[in-house]
């Protein structure tokens, strides 16, 4: 019996310490994180406010590689552009005259990531200068299906 007491004892002990660390040590980084893109999407539309804003995630990515543009961040719509903006402080600015396709999805691979998720997320497809054709996917905060909707609704603009 004291085996048992035992063993209940430890995987408490162990729970304790695991919320205890995500509470006092996970939180304030994604925080931070969090922060930091904030801040950064407020630079790069230069005090403006956007049209629409929301946390993200990059996900995924196909077609280009940007250091430190993955995970946690902050995104932005404007008439212009789509704008992420990391926690790590690198952004990604997508023209929106440049983008092919907006849309959602729950499956998407790419940049050594394969995402599986049930919760749809935001895919951006645009066509760079190089002739290229990139791909990413954001976990957003709001619904993916709002984002897309948002940026192909804006007037006088098209899906090319």
């Amino acid at each position: 019996m004291t085996t048992v007491w035992t063993i209940l004892g430890a995987v408490l002990i162990t729970l304790v310490l695991a919320v205890c660390f995500l509470f006092f040590v996970m939180r304030p980084m994604l925080r931070k994180k969090l922060m930091v893109g904030a801040e950064g999407l407020s630079k790069e539309l230069h005090g403006r406010p956007p049209l629409k804003a929301s946390a993200a995630s990059l996900d995924s990515y196909e077609g280009f590689v940007k250091d430190g543009i993955r995970g946690l961040g902050a995104l932005g719509l404007t008439e212009e552009a789509v704008v992420f903006v990391s926690g790590a402080g690198t952004s990604l600015i997508i023209a929106r005259s440049s983008i092919l396709s907006a849309t959602t999805t729950t499956s998407i691979s790419g940049g050594g990531l394969a995402t599986n998720r049930n919760a749809p997320k935001l895919v951006i497809s645009w066509k760079k200068p190089d002739g290229t054709e990139p791909q990413v996917a954001f976990s957003v905060d709001s619904s993916a299906q709002e984002w897309a909707d948002e940026i192909g609704s804006f007037p006088g603009f098209t899906l090319v």
